[in-house]
């Protein structure tokens, strides 16, 4: 048995015609199916059943399933380890951000990784939900963590690091022909009769409580992590939307024209509205070369 067979066997599970499975493998089908063939005679089971219209997987090739995915998946485990163990100086950083991704930080750690082309320097990155970030900072799963928190939430984070890189504003983020946009102020009646797309941010879950303890139940269309998706939806679908108005104009997602496409509008009137977006860490841990290179550009980039 070898892990090509394993893998050929894999691949026409996926696609179903030896055709198919043939063209992404870069093979024959001829060739193909006989290493199918060699693998079942050596296990004494078929493993596909094979028709005029394809192949499909027997009882038992459906249960070997599983294990072969696993074999492969450890396979590559190992190789990943055995390349890493062969490497000199590798440096790691996991960070994760909440809400929304800022973009001067992967545009940091690329030039980071520019200028040190000799240093093997590897970057996790991924999103999270801000109590998350902060649980995993704290227990030592994440060296860093780049979040947006009010007030009221400071208390979560008492036993962290916390640097502020800046303050942020929740505003209304409305399609430039959406009425809102010609109002000195917004009123209450007039959210009312709006449909809202939210991002999936407790944060801003307790501020849409607020606003619909004020208003009443208000009607919720949309919920993402996307913001690409949400400003197709106000694009398309003249939705409305909470949003922090330095994390949206920061981020990648953010298009150039956007300010041509909608408006983003003050509820200060209506809601506590100020954030402080910021760096969290454990008040004893001590930065590696690549984060303290990566949360200094990062801040003289966002602070200029």
């Amino acid at each position: 048995m070898t892990f090509e067979q394993l893998l050929y066997t894999l691949e026409l599970a996926k696609h179903r015609t030896l055709g198919e499975a043939a063209d992404v493998l870069h093979i024959s089908k001829s060739g193909l199916s006989q290493t199918i063939s060699q693998l079942e005679a050596e296990l004494n089971t078929t493993i596909f059943e094979r028709t005029h219209d394809g192949t499909s997987l027997t009882v038992a090739g459906e249960k070997m399933l599983p294990t072969i995915q696993k074999i492969l998946s450890g396979k590559n485990d190992m190789m990943n380890e055995a390349m890493v163990s062969g490497q000199t100086a590798y440096e790691q950083v996991k960070i994760a951000y909440s809400n929304t991704m800022i973009k001067a930080i992967p545009e940091a750690f690329f030039k980071i990784a520019q200028t040190n082309v000799k240093s093997n320097l590897r970057l996790d990155i991924v999103q999270k939900a801000t109590h998350q970030i902060i649980e995993e900072v704290k227990n030592e799963k994440l060296d860093a963590g780049f979040i947006t928190i009010n007030n009221p939430n400071l208390k979560q984070i008492s036993q962290l690091k916390f640097d502020i890189v800046h303050t942020s504003k929740v505003k209304l983020t409305v399609n430039k022909n959406n009425p809102l946009c010609n109002q000195k102020s917004i009123s209450l009646e007039q959210l009312a009769k709006q449909k809202f797309g939210l991002y999936t941010d407790e944060y801003n879950d307790q501020l849409f409580k607020q606003l619909q303890y004020l208003c009443g139940p208000l009607n919720v269309v949309l919920r993402t992590d996307s913001g690409w998706t949400m400003l197709k939806a106000i694009s398309d679908m003249n939705i409305v939307c909470l949003g922090r108005e330095w994390q949206g104009n920061n981020s990648p997602d953010m298009p150039d024209n956007s300010d041509v496409l909608i408006r983003q509008l003050d509820l200060g009137n209506i809601i506590n509205d100020e954030f402080v977006v910021g760096w969290i860490t454990r008040p004893d841990y001590r930065k590696s070369p690549l984060l303290g290179s990566l949360i200094t550009q990062v801040n003289q980039n966002l602070r200029a």
